[in-house]
């Protein structure tokens, strides 16, 4: 059985469309839709996110609901 900390390692927008055979622009699109919510990895120099990424659970449960890929 996975635990609960093996499915929320965090992924890089390369490999978030590589497991859902994706482009960066549809993922950029569903972020922006609310359908994938990424997270913070490192903060900027003004305070916001500069480098975000995507829970492997986000990703599993994506593909879940969206069994056509």
């Amino acid at each position: 059985m996975t635990s609960h900390s093996d499915m929320d390692n965090i992924l890089h927008w390369r490999k978030v469309c590589e497991e859902l055979s994706i482009s960066r622009s549809t993922l950029i699109e569903l972020t922006q839709q609310g359908i994938l919510k990424p997270v913070g990895i490192s903060k900027g120099k003004t305070g916001g996110s500069n480098r975000v990424g995507w829970l492997q659970s986000e990703v599993d449960r994506y593909k879940t609901t969206h069994k056509s890929l």
